[in-house]
């Protein structure tokens, strides 16, 4: 990517990384360090000069519909939507082509935050 100056890294984080949730301890970890990680490759991007070519998004999608055991747990113990996951890779491609930083999807999902 520095030799070609263009590129574009995408991070999936979670919205767990901003909202921790009950027996997810492991995983929130994970995904935040991957949202950490993203913000220091960030600043070492801006200290060389290499932001302009080189883009990051990181992505914190709310609960997706991929495991079911998962979705089991978290649905029986309170009422919490979870998406398609086609829908949510249109919404990460829609910000990707955009250069947006970070954002949260589906963007309703934000408002999680406020509970914490």
């Amino acid at each position: 990517m520095i030799e070609r100056k263009r590129g574009h890294i995408l991070a999936v984080s979670s919205l767990s990384a901003k909202v921790s949730t009950y027996y997810m301890v492991a995983y929130t970890t994970t995904k935040s360090g991957n949202a950490g990680f993203m913000q220091s490759l960030h600043e070492d991007l801006c200290l060389k000069n290499q932001d302009e070519f080189i883009k990051l998004t990181t992505v914190y999608p709310a609960y997706v519909s991929t495991q079911k055991d998962l979705q089991d747990l978290i649905g029986t113990a309170c009422d919490i939507p979870f998406y398609d996951p086609d829908y949510i890779a249109e919404l990460i491609v829609s910000g990707m082509l955009i250069n947006r930083r970070e954002f949260i999807v589906p963007p309703a999902s934000g408002i999680f935050q406020f509970f914490k």
